[in-house]
């Protein structure tokens, strides 16, 4: 009966084990799906642009980038009026403006068509709270919608009751397209001859700084960022505390639905991931492979398990089950029945070794008693 009760116990650890891994494979699967690209926050006056994300991409590919990450940008205009584009009716909604994916930044199923394309300037999506509210139907793929002076055109209706268009948003032009470094390749090409390199030299600087002055570079170190005294501690106390505001500011800023299903995902897999280790190592300290036959039987009902298991996950998008979780546990099995093997196998030669000893006892005590033999003559 206690042998039954450790065997169930035993199998009711693998389980939960395999489950465990299992479910953090299946989350870290999927959360890997999310972490392909970027998604940044698109502010007007600062941050990241699209001229500034399209530079970046395009200096990648010169510098050989091959698989250059997707980035997409956005930004929330809170409680926007849109119009049908008729001007017949008018509702309120939240305005989400992109560039670049819009399911990186906004993972939704659609009823009718598709998020807008990146670069597709006057496409829109909308939610059906919102599309029912202009037209009366959620079949409006095509329609015009006006916002901001702007006339968008709905490339697809998503599911939901919020109230929500989605639309590509962009930037025209590039305002300094790569003046400072044509003037130093300039001048790095004249190089070689150095009078005309020195007669280069002023009319570069004077258009550098013309650049430099045009774009708004700063051209003095900021006030907060010289002490009045520099043994005065404090201010350094007060620049570190300033800086962890802003870093604290940037962390509590809204989070976009990926953000959100992205943290969900991460902490669930490492939650079952240490959940597994827990469990793995109680099931280790109730399991021993004494024999070649409960080693088949267990590397058999480990794959088992593991392929039933995996077969539940199918219909939530399947879980791709890597090798180690295949040979790990056969591995393991393995290397307890081997250690096993070995721990016998001593304690045979030890017992051997002592039935030698007791043997040799009365042999000794018969020649002598374990006196010192005397010297011939």
């Amino acid at each position: 009966m206690k042998r039954q009760t450790s065997s169930a116990a035993l199998f009711l650890l693998a389980t939960l084990t395999l489950i465990s891994w299992l479910g953090a494979s299946f989350l870290a699967q999927h959360a890997g799906e999310l972490s392909h690209g970027a998604v940044i926050r698109w502010k007007a006056g600062g941050g990241i642009s699209p001229v500034q994300l399209l530079r970046a991409e395009r200096y990648a590919r010169e510098d050989g980038g091959a698989a250059v990450p997707a980035a997409a940008l956005w930004r929330e205009h809170r409680e926007g009026y849109v119009e049908g584009g008729a001007g017949r009716c008018s509702t309120s909604a939240a305005v989400l403006e992109l560039f670049g994916d819009g399911g990186e930044v906004w993972p939704a199923a659609f009823r009718y068509g598709n998020y807008p394309a990146r670069g597709d300037e006057t496409g829109c999506a909308v939610d059906e709270a919102a599309a029912d509210a202009l037209w009366g139907s959620a079949r409006v793929v095509g329609q015009a919608v006006l916002w901001k002076g702007k006339t968008y055109y709905v490339r697809g209706v998503m599911k939901g009751s919020g109230g929500l268009l989605l639309g590509q948003g962009g930037e025209d032009a590039e305002p300094w397209p790569n003046l400072l470094l044509r003037l130093f390749q300039r001048g790095r090409a004249l190089t070689a001859a150095p009078l005309l390199l020195v007669c280069y030299l002023p009319p570069a600087l004077l258009g550098a700084g013309t650049v430099l002055w045009c774009a708004g570079a700063p051209w003095s170190v900021p006030e907060r960022f010289i002490p009045t005294r520099w043994s005065d501690f404090e201010f350094w106390v007060r620049l570190f505390s300033g800086g962890m505001e802003k870093l604290r500011g940037y962390l509590t800023l809204a989070a976009v639905q990926r953000d959100l299903r992205y943290g969900a995902l991460a902490a669930g897999c490492a939650l079952l991931s240490l959940t597994a280790l827990a469990l793995a190592v109680l099931a280790a300290e109730r399991a021993g492979v004494r024999t070649e036959r409960v080693f088949a039987v267990r590397a058999c009902a480990v794959w088992a398990l593991t392929f039933g298991i995996a077969l539940v996950f199918a219909p939530f998008g399947g879980v791709k089950v890597e090798r180690p979780l295949w040979l790990l546990p056969a591995a393991w099995l393995l290397s307890d029945w081997c250690l096993e093997r070995h721990r016998r196998f001593w304690d045979r030669r030890r017992e051997e070794e002592r039935g030698d000893e007791i043997a040799m006892e009365p042999s000794a005590r018969a020649g002598g008693g374990g006196g010192r033999p005397s010297a011939g003559v």
